[in-house]
């Protein structure tokens, strides 16, 4: 332990070498009971660690809640790219929220590319977005997301004022191109017919995650 102080017949307060305080006794100290937040890390590190090594992807043991839209924008994606359906999860160095792993709502596995869709009832915590992206990118991903109510129109966030539509995905597609630029002719046929392809791959999502699926589903045909 860095520090520690107070009453030795009361609980202290406990600074460890990762700068996370606690309150322990100094006898539980003793007997090896030492900062809870490195303790629950370096147990989601034994598990993670069996199956992911820093960059790499597994499937989660319990399904996350996922929205309408992104199944749909997933759906869709998979027309053209080889986005992910098996895995939800990828291995980083370093911790999100004490979690050796971050969860992005669409993976183009091959590409090394994560999809991000912030709809209408996103949470308002940029500052955590902003770790999670970073901590992908530490780790060899390129992160694109969508958002609804944004005013950043950086090179790898696009603008969704209205919500999911067609001109979105269309542009999604089109910075997925500069990872894969095989996929230009497809991409360019895919908005050439200016309509949803993906029905059937959203309809099997839906099955697969319905009792996680939240949001209401509507989509704007151009």
């Amino acid at each position: 332990m860095a520090e520690a102080s107070g009453d030795e017949r009361l609980t202290w307060l406990w600074e460890c070498s990762e700068a996370h305080v606690f309150v322990r006794r100094p006898t539980e100290i003793e007997k090896g009971y030492a900062c809870p937040r490195c303790w629950v890390r370096r147990q989601h590190d034994s598990r993670v660690s069996q199956r992911a090594k820093s960059g790499g992807v597994f499937r989660l043991d319990r399904a996350r809640q996922r929205s309408k839209e992104e199944l749909r924008l997933a759906a869709e994606l998979a027309q053209v790219f080889p986005v992910d359906l098996d895995h939800d999860a990828v291995r980083i160095r370093g911790y999100v929220m004490d979690q050796p792993f971050v969860t992005p709502d669409i993976l183009i596995t091959d590409l090394q590319v994560a999809v991000e869709w912030d709809g209408g009832g996103h949470r308002k915590d940029p500052g955590l977005d902003q770790n999670k992206d970073e901590a992908l990118r530490q780790s060899g991903w390129r992160v694109i997301r969508a958002k609804v109510d944004t005013g950043d129109h950086g090179a790898d966030v696009v603008a969704a004022p209205t919500g999911l539509n067609l001109t979105v995905v269309g542009e999604i597609m089109s910075r997925l191109l500069e990872a894969d630029s095989t996929k230009s002719e497809a991409v360019a046929q895919w908005k050439a017919q200016r309509r949803w392809h993906g029905s059937a791959v959203y309809e099997s999502l839906l099955r697969l995650w319905g009792e996680t699926t939240i949001g209401a589903s509507s989509f704007r045909r151009r």
